[in-house]
């Protein structure tokens, strides 16, 4: 509990005053996140509330697990569901581009923007704090052996640091590379591309699934044990970047693509498979139960 300086009025938390009233309420994950760590607002979604809904079966095996630190941080029993995303459903299963160019279209998501105004302490990936603007250089540098090869699309967020990345496109790659903000839609953008490439777990990985295109994951903070156990023939990644750095090397030199199958990661990360009435009456039933 806080208090206003002048007028001493008690101020609670939103998830502590359904608490006070007995009222149930659960936390519909607000992204995707695969991490070790639990940084930013995640801390305090668990911190108040002991009933989650996520996209896919992840969120299970991420909050139970002794290695990540939810379970660490926070003595609550959980109860954990899953039932998929309405939202993502509609936008990507629905979405068809035609790809007139005949060059294979390789797209790097920029990754792990902070704004320093917004910067919340917790994240294990120590760069994480300038943006992991070197990191994301050092792959476009492997990318740019390539660029003759295939059309290499550089994909920023709309609020991300554009002046920056233009100037790294225009003074270290000659613009060879396009720079995309937000010219083009999400959903456009992985329908046009070959191959994806994330240089950290966030969303755009989970909605990624929706697409033939293979997928290269570079995660420090990854928690590993489901990709070691089930997903290593459908998603190329890696905690290291000197490691990670030679598979996308290797994979653009005998340049095959779209040929790895997403049967498993993606009902586990999204529930693909389940139609739209079953997950409203999987929603129904979880919501019944709450207590």
């Amino acid at each position: 509990m806080v208090l206003f300086p002048r007028q001493n009025l008690p101020i609670y938390h939103p998830l502590l005053l359904y608490q006070i009233k007995n009222i149930p309420f659960f936390t519909w994950v607000h992204g995707g996140y695969f991490a070790v760590s639990n940084p930013g607002y995640d801390v305090v979604d668990y911190k108040f509330c002991k009933n989650h809904i996520g996209y896919g079966k992840y969120l299970i095996d991420l909050v139970n697990s002794r290695e990540t630190s939810i379970k660490k941080i926070n003595k609550i029993k959980f109860n954990i569901n899953y039932v998929g995303s309405f939202r993502f459903d509609k936008i990507h299963k629905a979405t068809k581009y035609k790809i007139r160019n005949k060059k294979k279209i390789i797209t790097f998501y920029i990754g792990g923007y902070t704004n320093m105004n917004h910067f919340y302490y917790g994240y294990n990936r120590k760069d994480t704090v300038t943006s992991l603007w070197k990191q994301q250089l050092e792959i476009l540098k492997i990318l740019n052996y390539f660029s003759d090869e295939y059309n290499i699309v550089v994909k920023d967020y709309p609020n991300g640091y554009e002046k920056l990345w233009r100037n790294i496109i225009k003074k270290e790659f000659n613009n060879k590379f396009t720079y995309l903000s937000n010219e083009k839609r999400l959903e456009q953008v992985f329908s046009e591309s070959d191959l994806n490439i994330f240089p950290w777990v966030s969303t755009t990985f989970f909605e990624a699934l929706y697409y033939e295109s293979d997928i290269f994951l570079y995660e420090e903070d990854l928690f590993t044990e489901p990709f070691k156990k089930n997903f290593n023939n459908e998603v190329i990644w890696s905690t290291n970047l000197d490691d990670f750095k030679d598979k996308v090397f290797n994979y653009l030199k005998k340049g095959t693509f779209k040929k790895l199958s997403k049967t498993k990661s993606r009902n586990y990360f999204i529930n693909y498979d389940e139609n739209y009435d079953t997950k409203i009456n999987n929603l129904k039933k979880i919501l019944s139960k709450a207590n």
